[in-house]
């Protein structure tokens, strides 16, 4: 085959000759931006999601301090038990 033969071909192997019209590869530099970005700064949104965090994180430690007293306990009826078994 002639070179001019592949050209009006349309193709190469199995790779397809570009479409006229530039790239169709979508650009990088501009990504898609997610949620509602005038929420986002929003002083009011702000200091709503800091609140929301620090009662969580209270609620965190209470429950971790309730834990601790509850093997404090469990720890001091062993303690009785093993001592009675003595």
């Amino acid at each position: 085959m002639r070179a001019q033969d592949f050209a009006e071909q349309g193709t190469i192997g199995s790779t397809a000759l570009p479409a006229a019209g530039g790239s169709t590869v979508p650009p990088t530099s501009n990504p898609a931006i997610t949620g509602n970005v005038a929420q986002l700064q929003d002083p009011k949104f702000a200091a709503a999601t800091l609140a929301k965090q620090q009662q969580d994180k209270q609620a965190m430690k209470n429950q971790i301090m309730k834990q601790i007293t509850d093997l404090q306990k469990q720890i001091t009826a062993l303690r009785t038990q093993q001592a009675s078994i003595k």
